[in-house]
């Protein structure tokens, strides 16, 4: 069985009463959300494998829900590919490991908590990637600083939105691209939710659609920094 227009063989489709498509593969849940702009949902299941969407042309958009690590070649050359929210915020610890992304040539936004392992190579490649937000502060209970590897971000020239007061990130490097490290007022705070702080006024709005992301704490969220503001 197909999975709509991403050609993702499953073993079961069904739709859903929101005009959703919903596919059950055997080892995960694939919820096609917007079948129009090529939206895609991982659902139950905490590890994508290597290869599992090696060279998928059409998909554009994914939701990482509750995935913790992303496998090697997993989406390499996903040419069409341009933004990718992971998070799983309660989790002890993210990898994204080697050659994940390799090659995702329309990339242009990332986004993963700040418990995050990345391995080498696993954006490079990525020649239009611009925008990487580390979303949430860490809860030392569940983990640890973010932790690239040496080429992680190799030929990569992007900027990094950190959340505030944690500006010490930016001395772990460039992990093999060229890096320039920001305070961010702004931000992906779910798949398809932002926030934005005005300094003028003292406000964050947040805008968008579906969810917010879960956060394991009151402290973890992008803004907390912001708190006695």
């Amino acid at each position: 069985v197909l999975c709509c227009n991403c050609s993702r063989s499953t073993d079961s489709l069904s739709d859903n009463a929101d005009g959703t498509h919903y596919a059950r593969a055997a080892e995960a849940d694939v919820r096609c959300a917007d079948v129009a702009s090529r939206k895609h949902q991982i659902v139950n299941i905490s590890r994508i494998g290597n290869y599992t969407f090696y060279d998928y042309p059409a998909l554009k958009s994914i939701n990482f829900g509750s995935v913790k690590e992303v496998g090697s070649y997993a989406f390499e050359y996903c040419s069409s590919l341009e933004r990718v929210f992971l998070s799983e915020f309660w989790a002890k610890y993210v990898t994204i490991e080697k050659y994940a992304f390799y090659g995702c040539s329309s990339l242009r936004q990332v986004a993963f908590p700040e418990n995050t392992t990345i391995q080498d190579y696993a954006f490079s490649g990525c020649s239009q990637l611009d925008e990487i937000y580390i979303t949430s502060y860490i809860d030392y209970v569940y983990g640890t600083p973010i932790s690239p590897s040496t080429n992680g971000f190799y030929g990569v020239t992007a900027t990094v939105y950190m959340s505030i007061n944690r500006s010490y990130l930016k001395d772990y490097g460039d992990f093999g691209g060229n890096l320039t490290w920001k305070e961010a007022t702004y931000g992906p705070c779910g798949a398809d939710a932002f926030w934005t702080y005005d300094s003028n006024t003292s406000t964050i709005t947040i805008t968008g659609t579906g969810s917010i992301a879960y956060y394991s704490s009151g402290s973890v969220h992008p803004w907390y920094g912001l708190r006695s503001n």
